[in-house]
């Protein structure tokens, strides 16, 4: 098992890229924003974009979902089987406040 962390921009991201083949078992986003802060939440898209494709509306998994302020979401109930060069993209409005750790296996 492998495990990835990153941080999520205001443009689209590419967060994780597959070696051979892999199966994604846990994405998980956190806004570390303070609570505190006005306008501290932020919305996230989520792609997994086939090795040759580009991020568009027909790949992107998650639109707009609102990640409050201090928030984690977590996605484990469903696995994502990637070939090799498949990858994993993302943006958020409120760059620099959303990190990630994605976990992988090999297939």
């Amino acid at each position: 098992m492998a495990i990835t962390n990153s941080y999520i921009n205001a443009t689209l991201t590419t967060l994780y890229t597959s070696i051979s083949e892999t199966a994604v078992t846990s994405i998980i986003f956190c806004n570390y924003a303070s609570s505190d802060l006005t306008d501290a939440d932020t919305y996230l898209d989520l792609h997994i974009v086939k090795n040759g494709d580009v991020a568009s509306n027909e790949n992107k998994i998650l639109h707009q979902l609102k990640l409050p302020a201090g928030e984690t979401f977590i996605m484990d109930s469903e696995r994502l089987v990637l070939a090799n060069g498949d990858n994993i993209q993302a943006q958020t409005t409120s760059p620099a406040t959303v990190s990630v750790t994605i976990s992988t296996v090999a297939v």
